[in-house]
């Protein structure tokens, strides 16, 4: 577990991103539950081909889902970014144990988990409801990737809820001075795909304007978002 972790903090895919995860297979059984989802995110790291190894794991974890904690739903949700799971009975699995420890998911867990279902086929929008509150209730301590990637979770998954996008837009605009292009072009994606009325998205898209000018921002990551669909707000 600790060579793996280390060689995802090291950036070690190239060396090492086809022996860890074959050894890894050798030893599911080995792993307790924590293990587990470590195991699932540093091997959608380290593979270029993560999904045949998803999908021991996955099978291995699934009956510990209810004992999961917020970091090993996180971890999940993070190997799912790379590689959308299609085991029906995990993907619900995940989503029941979230709603159990909504009250426990800090910023890094909501944004990631939004993430990973909004690229699923089916939205559910209870998930995406409840996180929403959390969000809202949490935002504060958002930093700004975890704004972006949540606020276009959302917009992506067909959730356009005042609850938690008018307060990340309200935070976000406190942090214009710190904004880069890629958080700023997914709050600006999700804002523009959204299409909310509020007082404070059209303070945030302004403001991002204003930085995208004033930096010379021209193409933002992660799409060709130009400098003109700001100013059209």
């Amino acid at each position: 577990r600790e060579v793996s972790i280390a060689a995802v903090k090291l950036s070690l895919a190239p060396v090492l991103g086809s022996c860890i995860p074959a050894a890894v297979m050798e030893r599911v059984s080995d792993f307790k539950e924590s293990e587990l989802a470590l195991m699932m995110y540093a091997v959608s790291k380290l593979s270029e081909h993560p999904r045949e190894y998803l999908n021991v794991l996955e099978h291995a974890i699934l009956k510990h889902v209810p004992t999961l904690t917020p970091v090993g739903v996180r971890c999940i949700a993070m190997s799912w970014a790379k590689a959308p799971p299609s085991d029906q009975n995990l993907i619900e699995a995940v989503a029941a144990r979230t709603f159990n420890l909504l009250d426990d998911l800090d910023a890094s867990a909501i944004s990631h988990i939004a993430w990973a279902y909004s690229k699923l086929p089916v939205s559910r929008v209870n998930l995406f409801k409840a996180l929403g509150v959390r969000c809202a209730a949490t935002v504060s301590s958002f930093g700004l990737p975890h704004l972006g990637y949540t606020a276009l979770a959302f917009a992506e998954a067909g959730v356009h809820d005042e609850v938690p996008l008018v307060s990340i837009a309200r935070v976000a605009s406190g942090r214009l001075g710190n904004m880069y292009p890629v958080p700023g072009s997914r709050l600006a994606c999700a804002f523009l795909q959204a299409d909310l009325e509020s007082p404070e998205i059209t303070v945030l898209l302004e403001g991002l304007a204003a930085v995208a000018r004033q930096q010379g921002w021209t193409h933002l990551s992660p799409s060709p978002l130009q400098q003109t669909d700001f100013q059209k707000q």
